[in-house]
């Protein structure tokens, strides 16, 4: 994985947005071990975020500092989920140049 294609990751935000079963339904459905639940309250990009710091193993708190920004390890792109961006995505994409790379990740509405 070194960025040039956003690559899809199991993991969600479940804020009850409709894409959650509009595009998401099988990982929905998947047993608990394979995918990665974030729970919101307000379902801000910042919460989102911070729900992270307890999370260890998806490296999205641990290889980042911001929820909003482009600061992720190598200056990747990094953009927390919420809203209907849900589903969580990695890797870039080829567009993003120098910000694609291992460390890159944002939600995605698919």
């Amino acid at each position: 994985m070194n960025g040039g294609s956003w690559e899809r990751a199991a993991g969600y935000v479940n804020n009850g947005n409709s894409s959650l079963t509009s595009y998401g339904q099988e990982v929905l459905d998947a047993p608990i071990k394979h995918k990665q639940i974030y729970i919101t309250t307000t379902d801000s990009q910042s919460e989102n975020y911070n729900n992270t710091s307890t999370i260890f193993g998806d490296a999205i708190y641990e290889t980042s500092s911001n929820a909003s920004e482009t600061t992720a390890w190598n200056a990747d792109y990094s953009v927390c989920f919420y809203s209907n961006g849900t589903f969580s995505s990695r890797g870039g994409g080829y567009s993003y140049g120098y910000n694609a790379g291992v460390f890159s990740f944002s939600g995605t509405l698919r």
